[in-house]
């Protein structure tokens, strides 16, 4: 861990109040955020993706859906800003990872 009252720290060795904590940070560089998400998985803080029993074109699409909502509030073209684009992106790329959803 490079900071706060862990410094010096390994992942595995923070107590999971702090790995929940870390996991609610946005500003979290590379390669600390995949560390900290892989830790919070393998401690079970993760919820698992859903069963497969979904078709997965269909999710991708109601993923999609729901973006095209999102993009046209968030645009720095229609009122939003750059920042809130790309929020949208990262949430709408991170729904379809959860799911494995095709691109």
């Amino acid at each position: 861990m490079p900071f706060g009252k862990f410094a010096g720290h390994d992942l595995e060795d923070l107590p999971t109040p702090y790995v929940v904590w870390l996991l609610t940070l946005d500003d979290l560089r590379e390669p600390l955020a995949s560390a900290v998400y892989a830790e919070a998985a393998r401690r079970g803080l993760h919820r698992e993706a859903p069963a497969r029993s979904f078709v997965p074109t269909l999710v991708a699409e109601l993923i999609d859906s729901g973006f095209r909502t999102v993009a046209l509030r968030a645009h720095p073209d229609r009122g939003g800003s750059n920042e809130a684009m790309r929020d949208a992106i990262a949430a709408r790329d991170y729904l379809r990872s959860l799911v494995g959803a095709p691109r």
